[in-house]
């Protein structure tokens, strides 16, 4: 190498070397500076207390998530498998905060009495939410599966015979006659209940109506009936629409979201009185829907959200309070530089 490129080799190690020199004093100065020190210390405490808040919210949805697989996959064959599924969680739950006391194990482990709580918090929510998805939502899919599918079913047969029936396809002649279509407002509720005759080619004017197809708020007083595919002449198909007291027993009928058979009975008597026709006894009602299946299905996608949404509800809740419990433990553990250092 020439004696010219040599020293300017050495010049530029030198230069280098003084430089991180600078660096490292003005680091060491701003480290042992105490506001400098107590804001790096914060930092790293954040930081921890999100980690563990992570932690512990995905631990505590465990529970979350096997209370809400056994009401989708147990609950339509017996009650005594979520019954027991909580109970063994609650237990395995406190058996978790057990062993996080000094006086059992020897050691005080916060971050299990903390997982422990968060497991038990979950539990209850799990029950709770499962609880009112399987009576709003699933409880009406599988009652429909449990039901019988009729085809090729004419308007004009008895509806006494299709009491177990849960999606109809229509004959080629049945049709829905919207210019009988009535809507009655409800004073009390404030919603229109809507109504419209099935028919078939031998009905007559003034002869008994077997099924109708109803709905909510989704018609004009009269002649004007667009509920579910009403508007779509290719629709030959009906679900059965279920009431409280086809799925369940009375205790839970409040807070089932299913119609009442007796808020559509008044706009029936109105569309009789209207237009002068007859009511079978004990009137099949269904809606107008073109895929019977996919109207069925849709109890469970969203029983399928609401199960999500709880989920998510609940891990942002769990984060939170994490991230609480994370920051009592790094406080509590965090080291602590001495003042003499610091003074240094």
């Amino acid at each position: 190498m020439p004696k010219f490129d040599k020293i300017r080799h050495n010049r530029a190690r030198a230069l280098i070397h003084n430089e991180r020199d600078a660096l490292l004093r003005e680091h060491d100065r701003r480290m042992l500076d105490p506001e400098n020190f107590e804001f790096s210390k914060a930092a790293k405490n954040r930081a921890r207390a999100i980690l563990i808040s992570i932690l512990l919210a995905l631990g505590a949805m465990i529970p979350f998530a096997i209370v809400m697989v056994v009401w989708f996959a147990d609950m339509h064959d017996s009650a005594d498998a979520i019954i027991a599924t909580i109970v063994l969680l609650l237990i395995a739950a406190c058996l978790i905060q057990a062993l996080s006391l000094e006086r059992v194990t020897g050691k005080d482990r916060l971050w299990l009495n903390w997982l422990g709580r968060l497991c038990m918090l979950t539990i209850v929510v799990a029950a709770v939410s499962g609880w009112l998805m399987y009576f709003q939502h699933l409880v009406y899919y599988w009652k429909l599966q449990d039901m019988r599918v009729y085809t090729d079913v004419a308007a004009s047969q008895s509806s006494a015979a299709f009491g177990d029936g849960s999606l109809f396809l229509w004959s080629d002649d049945t049709r829905l006659d919207s210019l009988r279509s009535v809507g009655f407002k409800s004073r009390f509720s404030g919603n229109t209940y809507c109504v419209a005759p099935v028919v078939d080619s031998t009905s007559s004017a003034t002869g008994a109506i077997n099924f109708y197809a109803v709905g909510e708020n989704c018609c004009s007083p009269r002649a004007s009936f667009r509920c579910d595919d009403a508007r779509d002449v290719t629709a030959r198909s009906g679900v059965a629409v279920l009431t409280p007291e086809d799925v369940s027993g009375s205790l839970v009928n409040w807070i089932l979201r299913g119609p009442v058979t007796s808020q559509y009975t008044p706009a029936i008597k109105l569309q009789a009185a209207t237009f002068n026709n007859q009511v079978a006894p004990e009137p099949k009602l269904v809606r107008w829907v073109k895929d019977p299946l996919a109207a069925k299905d849709k109890y469970w996608n969203d029983s399928v959200q609401f199960a999500i949404v709880s989920g998510a509800v609940t891990f942002a809740i769990l984060l939170v309070v994490g991230f609480f419990a994370g920051w009592q433990m790094v406080t509590k553990k965090a080291p602590y530089i001495s003042t003499l250092m610091i003074d240094q």
